[in-house]
């Protein structure tokens, strides 16, 4: 049985990673600062003689927010299933993400990491993320910008709806 020591105390968000449903394109989200996920469940109740006799619920999949403080096009590009244009050279290039009327956001995998206390860590891994809202770009005077996206997660059919991964020693989060 595992150790009941390690990875008690949780600190932070450390790293949060998006990655196509592939595994083959990642981005490393290097300014995360939040990551939340509730659990959906569908229940039911059978009740008899004006009480609750039995219930019974079912995990059918979730919800999650992600903020981050850092926005890049090829983030961006892999939760929305589109291509970054890149065009000239450096100190001169652009990179340009255009979203169109109609478009459809892509699936896509979340990978989150916090460090315990002592030398652990745990992963927080979403399976089949959907973009269903937020979105919204903040720009403002004396602060970073955030950007924050709300989240639909279904089971992948492999790793379930979402997955926890302890470790006694800290590792880095997959790369697919």
């Amino acid at each position: 049985m595992a150790s009941v020591g390690y990875g008690d105390y949780l600190y932070g968000l450390r790293d949060l990673k998006i990655t196509n449903m592939a595994g083959t394109v990642q981005e490393d989200l290097d300014a995360a600062q939040e990551l939340n996920f509730t659990p959906e469940l569908t229940q039911a109740e059978q009740r008899g003689d004006d009480v609750v006799k039995s219930a019974i619920s079912f995990l059918t999949g979730g919800s999650a927010t992600i903020t981050s403080g850092r926005l890049t096009t090829a983030a961006l590009a892999i939760r929305c299933g589109k291509s970054v244009t890149v065009a000239g050279s450096s100190p001169n290039e652009t990179a340009t993400l255009q979203f169109n009327a109609g478009d459809a956001p892509a699936y896509f995998k979340v990978y989150g990491l916090a460090y315990d206390d002592d030398a652990g860590d745990i992963h927080i891994y979403l399976g089949k993320c959907k973009i269903v809202g937020g979105g919204a770009i903040q720009l403002a005077d004396g602060s970073y910008l955030t950007h924050g996206l709300e989240l639909k997660v279904l089971d992948d059919g492999t790793n379930g709806v979402w997955k926890m991964i302890q470790h006694e020693t800290r590792t880095t989060l997959p790369t697919s």
